[in-house]
């Protein structure tokens, strides 16, 4: 069969009967896909489809690397099939036509994909509802391994031979997330303490303490107003009346409720406190150091009396056998805490002693507070911690601080009371709390400190 000509084949036919069609116009495309700031790694695709019956996506798959949370994924998805519609739409606009087809294995590949962000999503809603439980369980953990740690410690403080300070301050900070540098500022500053209560027990053998709580409020202002050349001179002039040979002053301090004498020699010293110093300044004595002893577990019934009250004191000297003015005063160790006034059954007190052989022999075998027997130890205040709140460093007190103040709760240049920062940071350590934290490894380098200083501290008292 011949086959058919149309119009604008056959010669025959005019042209003017042809009726040329229009061209479609063009079509604009409408849908831009931005690509995410950071893509991540391109999807593999799936592979296409061998069979045209209905079938069930597969779940899309990728390739092994660096862990992607489920928004990540989805986004990825999300990306890659736009871009394949994207291509689609673009080759219809370029043919200029007005349908585009869609082969089935292209279908199924946007159709999985379109499937998988789906089911990533499912899952990053269900992490988020997750999260907080997850946390919890993760601060429970964490309080758990706290609890083994602390008990771990206390086994080897137990069990192990006890360790230098040295050897404590390695493992101490070994444990902590502090750098090398803290560390070694942590561990200097502890030696540096070491040093200078080893100065100062070395000094005290030269000094001479003279005391201004008995002399009158004039004599103190006048001690006050004093320059230190007239103290000295007066100082001088009592050496002289008391026919003390070859001690030559050469200046004093001044304290808070007295005066110090630097001797060049031990000796010089020992004859300096022999000295009748009321001459110098009326009022003024030698201050003799008192040797407190402490006393654990005393019934608090037995403490009902006023401690303070020369009644109690003369029943303790008695009970004793102690001469007349031997027990200077009594206190309790701690202040009862205001804001728990329930009281306890037994407390712990100090007695403080004017002769240290007395304090020894309480010591060696004990004492008698309402005929009962107690043991007692050497009461060493010395090497309780203290710090500073004037610049939060520990071994001293604010009353005799002479540093710049620093804030213990964000290490500024200002006092504490005067801190209205949000930020937390240790002076010490420089870690993520205040100065004063237990947890801090400034506390525990001085506990350790401290710990290992009183227990090769003699358990007498000495000269």
């Amino acid at each position: 069969m011949p086959t058919k000509r149309n119009g604008k084949d056959d010669p025959g036919k005019s042209s003017a009967l042809v009726i040329e069609p229009k061209p479609p116009k063009p079509i604009q495309a409408e849908i831009v896909v931005q690509a995410p700031p950071e893509p991540s790694k391109q999807v593999d695709t799936v592979a296409e489809a061998s069979s045209t019956e209905a079938k069930i996506f597969h779940r899309f798959t990728h390739d092994d690397g660096p862990y992607q949370s489920p928004l990540d994924i989805v986004e990825e998805l999300l990306y890659h099939t736009l871009q394949e519609l994207q291509s689609m739409y673009n080759a219809a606009c370029k043919a200029k036509t007005g349908k585009i087809t869609i082969e089935l294995p292209n279908f199924e590949k946007i159709a999985t994909k379109l499937q998988d962000a789906w089911e990533q999503a499912k899952t990053a809603q269900r992490t988020r509802e997750d999260s907080k439980v997850l946390s919890a369980l993760r601060q429970i953990q964490a309080s758990i391994g706290g609890l083994d740690q602390k008990y771990e410690d206390i086994q080897s403080k137990v069990t192990e031979a006890p360790k230098t300070y040295a050897e404590i301050i390695k493992s101490t900070a070994a444990s902590t997330s502090i750098n090398a540098k803290e560390k070694a500022v942590i561990e200097m500053r502890a030696q540096r303490r070491q040093q200078r209560e080893t100065l100062r027990q070395e000094r005290a053998k030269y000094e001479v303490t003279l005391t201004t709580k008995e002399a009158s409020d004039e004599v103190k202002e006048l001690i006050n107003s004093m320059p230190p050349k007239e103290i000295t001179k007066r100082c001088q002039q009592a050496t002289e009346n008391a026919s003390i040979p070859g001690v030559k002053l050469q200046g004093i301090n001044k304290l808070a409720n007295g005066i110090r004498v630097q001797c060049a020699t031990e000796e010089q010293a020992k004859q300096l406190r022999s000295i009748n110093w009321s001459k110098a300044f009326e009022g003024v004595k030698i201050h003799k150091p008192k040797y407190g002893i402490v006393i654990h577990g005393v019934p608090t019934d037995e403490l009902e009396m006023d401690l303070e009250d020369n009644k109690a004191l003369k029943l303790l000297e008695a009970a004793n056998d102690f001469q007349s003015g031997t027990i200077a005063k009594v206190t309790p160790l701690r202040r009862r805490n205001k804001e728990t006034p329930s009281k306890t059954k037994h407390r712990s007190i100090v007695i403080y002693l004017n002769d240290y052989h007395t304090a020894n022999k309480c010591i060696t075998n004990g004492c008698y507070i309402n005929y009962l027997h107690y043991h007692a130890e050497r009461f060493i205040p010395q090497y309780q911690i203290t710090q500073c709140f004037n610049c939060c460093e520990y071994g001293h007190r604010a009353s005799n601080c002479k540093r710049n103040a620093r804030c213990g709760k964000c290490a500024g240049k200002h006092n504490t009371k005067e801190c209205d920062s949000t930020m937390i940071k240790c002076q010490n350590c420089k870690g993520p709390h205040e100065a004063w934290r237990h947890e801090c490894p400034a506390f525990t380098a001085e506990s350790y400190r401290l710990e290992e200083a009183k227990a090769t501290s003699p358990h007498l008292f000495t000269t």
